[in-house]
């Protein structure tokens, strides 16, 4: 048997970091309780899949499971054995209310695949932790080349969490409520 996997922020976002996944969660929160054979084809997908995916999702905390028989139904819920489930799944909920077009799916993607890396959150840890952070210090205290560091700053600034100039980083403000809570939550990780 494979070994669990922590949940962690990075897999956490990593997991939700997928536009159907998010559809999947939207509307187990809008039906719950719902059974996976009533959520697959509202989303598009095979039976097995769907159950794969929400198995996903309860593995990071934010699902409750309920078995009647052979039916497993799913519902929204934090895991108190998982750390900052319940943080992570009212900042979702709240973003996902929202959610009407792509678009609106692309900002929660575009947030959340900012701390699809362990690597990331390190970085925002100790520029928040500096004031400010030079591209030397984050390359020797968080033991990373020159160009992993460049790539990883790349994707931060482009999700507005970081700012980079003349080598210097700092901590922008991020542009959405879900995009600073989960800020909030990589911080405290």
């Amino acid at each position: 048997m494979a070994p669990m996997l922590t949940p962690s922020l990075w897999r956490t976002c990593r997991a939700l970091a997928n536009r159907k996944r998010l559809e999947l969660l939207k509307r187990v929160i809008e039906q719950e309780p719902v059974s996976v054979e009533a959520l697959a084809p509202q989303v598009g997908i095979s039976v097995c899949t769907c159950s794969q995916w929400l198995r996903l999702l309860n593995s990071r905390g934010l699902l409750s499971v309920v078995r009647q028989g052979r039916w497993v139904y799913y519902s929204s819920g934090a895991d108190p054995a998982v750390k900052q489930s319940e943080e992570m799944l009212t900042a979702i909920r709240m973003a996902l209310r929202t959610c009407r077009t792509a678009d609106d799916y692309d900002c929660i993607l575009k947030a959340l695949t900012a701390f699809t890396h362990p690597r990331r959150i390190q970085i925002v840890k100790v520029i928040y932790a500096s004031g400010d952070a030079s591209e030397n210090l984050l390359m020797q205290t968080c033991h990373i080349s020159k160009p992993a560091l460049f790539r990883h700053l790349q994707k931060l600034a482009q999700r507005s969490l970081v700012t980079v100039n003349d080598g210097q980083c700092t901590i922008a403000l991020p542009e959405t409520v879900f995009a600073y809570a989960l800020l909030r939550l990589a911080l405290n990780d």
